[in-house]
């Protein structure tokens, strides 16, 4: 990592890069490819660009409210699949803190946004990270006693249905649930802080 990449991979790797970098202990690239997102976003304005400077942001200083900050961006750009990688980060934060039952609910969001999009290799890479951190996916299941049928479904799945029933693609099933999403839990309004 002894250069920085062009500006297209940039687009799409930085947040990636500085995590790597992190974890590899090279806090000078680490800081240098979360310049460079600042600087992008500086420039373009883009909510997606703003998004993953904040999740730069957040990875180098370890602040989990910057990481919401690039979820509530991502959402509302939309871009689900960063935002569901900004949600892994901050589970992966807080449960380094010990904020085991946050970091689940983040996860449990994650995992819901990437098996929306069927992103199988992005569950399985947050499952072992959040699981290094003792933090496993929490149950969506209702104790109804159901198996099997529409019954056993939990609400998202059933979303996800009634979409594929209207004949909706893969695409914009997730957009429509991101959309939903980005007014829930997780909207400025009722938001806690992570601290």
């Amino acid at each position: 990592m002894g250069h920085l990449p062009g500006r297209l991979i940039l687009s799409f790797l930085t947040p990636d890069l500085v995590r790597l970098a992190l974890a590899q202990g090279d806090h000078v690239n680490a800081q240098r490819y979360a310049a460079a997102a600042q600087r992008r976003a500086d420039h373009s304005g883009g909510l997606y660009h703003l998004g993953d400077a904040y999740r730069c942001q957040g990875l180098l200083s370890g602040d989990p409210d910057l990481l919401m900050e690039a979820v509530r961006c991502y959402r509302n750009a939309p871009r689900p699949l960063n935002a569901a990688h900004a949600l892994t980060d901050a589970a992966e934060m807080l449960a380094r803190r010990g904020r085991l039952d946050h970091a689940r609910a983040l996860l449990d969001q994650a995992l819901d946004t990437f098996a929306q999009m069927d992103a199988g290799w992005d569950v399985a890479q947050a499952t072992s990270r959040l699981r290094a951190v003792a933090v496993r996916r929490g149950s969506h299941r209702t104790r109804t006693g159901f198996r099997d049928g529409w019954e056993a479904l939990t609400h998202t799945e059933r979303l996800v249905a009634e979409h594929v029933a209207e004949g909706c693609s893969n695409p914009e099933i997730a957009a429509r649930l991101s959309i939903a999403r980005s007014t829930s839990p997780m909207s400025p309004a009722s938001s806690e802080s992570w601290r």
